[in-house]
């Protein structure tokens, strides 16, 4: 923590020197130093090409260029996936359609823990995987994701795991891959051969397959999630372990054996106080129960169903002091420019 908010205030430094700049891109190596500190729609892509594997890129709230390749095994931490008015929080959006290329040959990616993280962004366009891109112990927390399904990876991911996620498009996963999502929005998900396994809990989606292209989750558990179905869309087989799920499609659990699986007479509006199961949305509260269902929909740790329950319930707060407040005028007084900063943990 003494790294981060040291590297904060180096930023907070950078920031007073470009009062007129909104947009902050701060590279910090291994040991939380500070490296460098770029500006503009284009500070991600300048942070990137200085930044070796290992190194976090902190990124201010706005609007940043990242339509290039990432071949970097590197942290990526927005301000926030989604804003959060009431918290001052305001998103870190990704541009433009990033493509991720890295190689297991790479030595880097064997002998040491580094790996792909991605906190606090909302990526507005698809993501790219680029041929035999290999994905190990990368995660995406507290991301918005519009699609990922446009990849050509031949490579499995093996221990991808997604938190507190919304992905409003369709994810494909590879083959032989393992991925978890924990309390995460997923509005389609498939895997692209039996030889994936995908483990959810205290999720809402919607899993798609049966067309002969995308046979669908067909290996894993699922469990505390909300699973809304059509009648005409796919159904989990037997080898796919359902627990305590529910699902207003009463053919969902079809070729479950357990008795902890519930399909519900009623409609998806009636269980969620804003979501109607059509139009998915990144509104940070979007989902949540009403207090109804919150009260009587409860999983198998006795907690609510959904993204705002478990554990560690959902939620788009990121990790990392915030600035909350920045106000500089347009020029000095008496050669002065005063400056008024706020740096806030988010709660």
């Amino acid at each position: 923590m003494k790294k981060i908010l040291l590297s904060l205030l180096l930023l907070l430094a950078g920031l007073t020197a470009q009062a007129q700049t909104t947009l902050v891109a701060t590279l910090i190596d291994t040991e939380g130093n500070v490296e460098g500190t770029f500006y503009g729609a284009d500070a991600l892509k300048d942070a990137h090409t200085s930044a070796s594997h290992g190194y976090t890129i902190v990124l201010s709230p706005g609007q940043f260029n990242a339509g290039f390749t990432f071949n970097k095994l590197i942290t990526i931490r927005g301000a926030g996936m989604t804003d959060v008015p009431e918290k001052s929080i305001h998103s870190t959006v990704l541009n433009g359609i990033p493509t991720f290329s890295f190689s297991p040959s790479l030595q880097e990616y064997s002998t040491t823990s580094y790996r792909l993280k991605l906190e606090g962004v909302c990526i507005r366009e698809r993501i790219n995987f680029a041929n035999n891109c290999g994905l190990k112990d990368a995660q995406f927390l507290k991301c918005c994701i519009s699609d990922m399904s446009y990849f050509s990876a031949n490579i499995g991911w093996t221990n991808v795991s997604f938190v507190d996620c919304y992905i409003l498009g369709h994810i494909n996963i590879p083959n032989n891959s393992s991925v978890s999502f924990y309390n995460s929005v997923i509005k389609l998900i498939s895997s692209k051969t039996q030889s994936s396994t995908v483990f959810m809990m205290n999720c809402v989606a919607k899993l798609n397959g049966g067309d002969g292209w995308t046979p669908g989750i067909v290996q894993g558990q699922l469990c505390n999630s909300f699973l809304l179905n059509g009648m005409l869309d796919y159904y989990p087989p037997a080898s796919v372990d359902c627990q305590n799920c529910y699902s207003t499609n009463s053919d969902m659990f079809v070729n479950q054996t357990g008795q902890s699986n519930t399909a519900l007479s009623v409609g998806i509006n009636t269980i969620f106080a804003n979501f109607d199961g059509t139009n998915w949305t990144d509104t940070y509260d979007f989902y949540k129960l009403t207090t109804g269902a919150a009260g009587t929909l409860l999983g198998g740790d006795g907690k609510q169903m959904g993204i705002y329950g478990g554990l560690v319930p959902f939620s788009p707060l990121t990790s990392a002091p915030q600035v909350t407040k920045f106000e500089a005028p347009e020029s000095t007084t008496n050669g002065i420019l005063p400056v008024s900063i706020k740096v806030e943990m988010p709660q």
